[in-house]
């Protein structure tokens, strides 16, 4: 099938920052805040669950099916649209992306059978397949490698920012006034953004006429076979494992270990999230301070931030489950999602940097692919555990060996990346030219 035309790229947008940085500044915000209420619009499942279960007549491992669905979507999609970006157009594939999650959104909210409610959440992660490629694609371009760190950083911001909104305000409305207002409410935002960033400076992937579109085979394989992003893509099915269980199940715990309703656990999860903030930005600034001298800065740094984490949230959840005062579960968690979120900006730069720009999206494309493998089946998996084992002790699970293997890979990943980044660049030079 063909893909319809692109919007028409910008001249010359490369390092847009250097020409025109309050232009750079105005369109990253822009991305960054679609990336706000694409989280939002992930997140708010979460607060919704007990609401949905009462609905739906569930059990918590069906319940965690939802999450589950969201994630099957987007795996199965995300390599074909970032293959699509680099092709076509990623301000068009963000602007079409933008669109389907926002209206899938609103469907969520008005489904009245558990078929159709799945049906929805599995639009959303069709909807998200092929933001973040093309998003993290755009920024690569537009800064320069010395802040490429604290700009990626700064963008990751808005995945507490937004769940906090998803999380937070959305299980406030959804105890006011009702489970399918709040999908509803956040699902607007989305439409107006859709249409905005088709306005955004755009770059053209390939403008040498002797060019060609590389196989996609070989493009994928050549990828794979790069030791440090192997690693960094294998990171990420653990890591997801514990996103995915995590992220969707920890309001419930709150509700049932601190018996609170919906509002009250809602709230006890703004304080983390809303911290957590702080967290994409701090990591990028140590990835690009050690990077001034050591060139595995950003996956050092990238490790040393989940062997923090991993800790605080045992410490947290146990705190929990030994009859700890809340105040106290809420300062461990909060520390421990500060770390967490340190860790994901320097990854992200890291494995931009290791490809050339042509590739940057379908590179990109393999970190939700690998988040999805294994986050297609964290939510359900926890539930089933919850089910059996009780829910605090399916988190500690979940956390354990969600975080464990992803240092251990990252740390891994450092040994081979400045060789395969000089290897990647003449292996593509040749794939694109056919020699």
């Amino acid at each position: 099938m063909t893909p319809p035309p692109a919007p028409p790229p910008d001249p010359a947008p490369e390092h847009l920052w250097e020409a025109a940085p309050l232009r750079a500044g105005f369109w990253f915000s822009v991305l960054a805040l679609i990336y706000l209420v694409d989280m939002a619009d992930r997140a708010v499942i979460g607060a919704a669950f007990p609401a949905i279960k009462q609905a739906f007549h569930v059990s918590d491992g069906r319940l965690g099916l939802l999450g589950s669905a969201l994630n099957l979507a987007l795996g199965l999609l995300v390599i074909p649209s970032g293959l699509l970006i680099d092709r076509w157009s990623r301000k068009g594939m963000i602007s079409l992306m933008v669109g389907v999650w926002s209206l899938a959104t609103w469907l969520t909210g008005r489904a009245t059978a558990w078929g159709s409610l799945l049906g929805s959440r599995m639009l959303v992660g069709a909807g998200e397949a092929g933001y973040n490629p093309a998003g993290y694609a755009l920024i690569g371009a537009w800064f320069p490698p010395r802040l490429r760190g604290r700009m990626i950083g700064l963008f990751n911001t808005a995945q507490p920012m937004g769940s906090l909104i998803g999380l937070g305000l959305g299980g406030i409305i959804a105890y006011r006034y009702g489970w399918r207002q709040a999908f509803g409410l956040l699902a607007l935002p989305g439409f107006a953004l859709a249409h905005l960033i088709l306005w955004a400076p755009d770059y053209r992937t390939r403008q040498e006429p002797e060019r060609q579109h590389p196989p996609v085979l070989p493009t994928l394989l050549g990828l794979w076979r790069a030791p440090s992003l192997r690693c960094i893509y294998l990171s990420q099915l653990s890591i997801a494992f514990f996103i995915g269980g995590y992220t969707i199940w920890a309001p419930t715990l709150f509700m049932r270990t601190y018996h609170l309703n919906l509002e009250q656990a809602s709230r006890a999860m703004i304080l983390p999230l809303a911290v957590a903030m702080l967290g994409p930005f701090l990591g990028g600034w140590l990835s690009d301070r050690l990077m001034r001298t050591r060139p595995d800065g950003r996956l050092l740094s990238a490790s040393l931030m989940l062997a923090g984490a991993l800790p605080l949230y045992l410490a947290g959840l146990l705190g929990a489950l030994r009859g700890m005062p809340m105040a106290g579960v809420i300062a461990l968690l909060t520390l421990a999602q500060v770390c967490f979120a340190a860790h994901w900006g320097a990854v992200v730069t890291a494995s931009l940097e290791l490809v050339p720009p042509s590739l940057r999206a379908t590179s990109q494309g393999f970190l939700p692919l690998f988040q999805c493998l294994s986050g297609a089946w964290s939510a359900t998996a926890t539930g089933l555990l919850s089910d059996h084992l009780g829910l605090g002790t399916a988190l500690l699970f979940t956390v354990t060996i969600g975080i464990l293997p992803g240092i251990w890979l990252l740390l891994n990943a450092r040994g081979t990346q400045a060789p395969d980044q000089d290897a990647l660049m003449l292996w593509s030079r040749g794939l694109e030219t056919g020699s």
